[in-house]
């Protein structure tokens, strides 16, 4: 959908999520880009300029105009003016003025990717990861992971163990960011299994203050390098629903029918 002239806002309702898609690599265009610069604060134009790789900049140039320009797609604002208010983990919200829908948004971001989570009042998180990265997954496992998880990387045949880490890893991710604790929660005190292949469940150590009925959680493969996972906190609340968009922003987006890879029941 062309983004020429301005849209009605979207409507979004109690229980239904929206995740918006770009690929920062494929978004080249000097004027475009240009375009983005104003939408940042001065904040956020000191931190961008911070990044010591070109690649980082640019990444996090677009991730900026992301989450502004969405945002904007729920409430009559120019991106630009969006104010936040950071919590003591440092995870973003809108400022409270500015709230006059208590509107709710995550991100993340990966090399090719990056991912804008909105919904309203219940906590939620997104992660995403490219799964072609090199990394030492069984080093990261055993210092990170609960047993159970390791000792399922441990018995994975090698060519898929580096996927597998990943989908704990995101999902893991996406968890402590709807937290908004980020790794001050212990990455060890709660894990995640598969009764089936396309079914996930949660479990907290005893003395963690946690319940998994409390929890829904989606795990997607947008493309064939990334894996994408998000967690509701829906207590006493029925499953969310989900909608997946790819965005460029200031320019067109197109919402996709995306099956997710796996879910909880």
């Amino acid at each position: 959908m062309s983004e020429k002239t301005t849209p009605a806002p979207l409507s979004l309702s109690q229980g239904e999520a929206h995740v918006w898609l770009v690929d920062p690599t494929k978004i080249t265009n000097t004027d475009l880009l240009q375009s983005y610069f104003p939408l940042m604060n001065e904040e956020e134009s000191i931190q961008q300029q911070r990044f010591y790789r070109e690649r980082d900049q640019h990444r996090y140039l677009v991730t900026r105009a992301l989450a502004r320009t969405t945002l904007s797609r729920y409430i009559r604002r120019n991106p630009s003016d969006w104010e936040f208010v950071f919590n003591e983990y440092r995870r973003p919200e809108i400022t409270p003025t500015q709230q006059e829908i208590p509107l709710r948004f995550n991100l993340s971001h990966t090399q090719g990717l990056i991912a804008c989570l909105v919904n309203l009042d219940q906590d939620a998180g997104v992660d995403v990861e490219d799964i072609t990265r090199n990394t030492g997954v069984m080093n990261i496992a055993n210092y990170s992971f609960a047993p159970g998880e390791t000792k399922a990387l441990l018995a994975a045949q090698q060519e898929v163990q580096q996927h597998l880490f990943f989908v704990y890893w995101t999902l893991k991710e996406a968890y402590i960011k709807a937290r908004g604790m980020g790794l001050s929660l212990p990455l060890n005190r709660f894990s995640f299994h598969r009764s089936t292949q396309s079914t996930i469940h949660i479990d907290f150590t005893p003395d963690f203050d946690d319940h998994p009925q409390h929890w829904q959680f989606l795990r997607y493969q947008p493309t064939d390098q990334h894996i994408l996972s998000v967690a509701f906190h829906r207590p006493n609340l029925p499953n969310f629903t989900l909608r997946v968009f790819w965005v460029t922003p200031l320019q067109s987006y197109r919402e996709i029918n995306l099956t997710p890879d796996a879910q909880t029941n």
